[in-house]
């Protein structure tokens, strides 16, 4: 997605946070930070990490006036995909009028609670959010999702217990000092957004639960594309597929980039 987005003439900025990827520690441990400091510190660090870079790539040689005005003063679309477009909502909730400075986001494959019908997700939630389930990631000292098979890397306790929570609970909350992000988003809305949902994946990109997210992020301009009708396609996409299969280049990310430019 990042080299398609370059390649349209954006200047792209891909993140790793704290425990995943590249950003993982020299122990291959898992991260420390807790849901409450990747929302209140990490990510608005990351968007004040991208401005200054901006802000430092224009060229000095240019005339005061072109200079001004090659600056981009911040990074104006914002994307995520999973459970970091909660992280990133509960982020913009948070943050003060001047740091909210997206014009656009796009979130693929984004739902906070599960709570489609379907008996493969209700099974996932029960084993998810069962006491011994707890119990064994409190022993173990992590959730084991790397070996899983359900993330790429292994989280923390902290995490652990707030997706449970989130993902079962009415109610959307900081674990910490008691945020309500619903109440906050409500009072403050996100942009314009795109969200990218899938009708093979009921578990982690239902359409019925990213609804459900849309509805939760106050009143905005929202567009929910389901991939799977996607014309002239036979992808079964899933919450992965939709952004590593390379036919999404053109199932997918020719949608995101038409509606970039329709929002411009």
């Amino acid at each position: 997605l990042a080299y398609h987005f370059a390649q349209q003439g954006y200047e792209v900025f891909v993140a790793d946070l704290g425990g995943r990827g590249r950003s993982l520690g020299c122990d291959d441990e898992p991260s420390s930070l807790t849901v409450h400091d990747i929302v209140t510190d990490a990510i608005p660090r990351l968007l004040r990490a991208a401005t200054q870079h901006c802000s430092l790539s224009a060229d000095e040689s240019m005339d005061s006036a072109a200079y001004v005005k090659s600056m981009p003063v911040a990074p104006t679309v914002w994307v995520a995909h999973g459970f970091g477009g909660v992280l990133l909502s509960a982020a913009w909730a948070r943050m003060s009028e001047a740091e909210r400075t997206a014009t656009q986001m796009m979130f693929f494959s984004v739902r906070r609670k599960l709570q489609t019908t379907h008996r493969i997700a209700n099974a996932a939630v029960k084993a998810f959010c069962h006491p011994l389930t707890s119990k064994l990631v409190n022993w173990l000292g992590a959730f084991p999702a790397a070996q899983l098979r359900l993330g790429s890397a292994d989280e923390n306790t902290d995490w652990f217990s707030v997706y449970a929570d989130w993902m079962n609970s009415d109610r959307w909350c900081d674990a910490e000092d008691g945020f309500d992000y619903q109440a906050a988003l409500k009072a403050n809305p996100i942009p314009a957004t795109l969200h990218f949902a899938t009708a093979a994946d009921k578990v982690y990109s239902g359409a019925a639960d990213v609804r459900a997210f849309i509805n939760e992020l106050g009143c905005h301009d929202a567009r929910l594309i389901v991939a799977n009708t996607i014309d002239n396609t036979k992808r079964k996409y899933d919450h992965l597929s939709l952004l590593l299969d390379p036919a999404a280049v053109k199932d997918v990310f020719k949608d995101a980039t038409d509606w970039l430019l329709e929002q411009t």
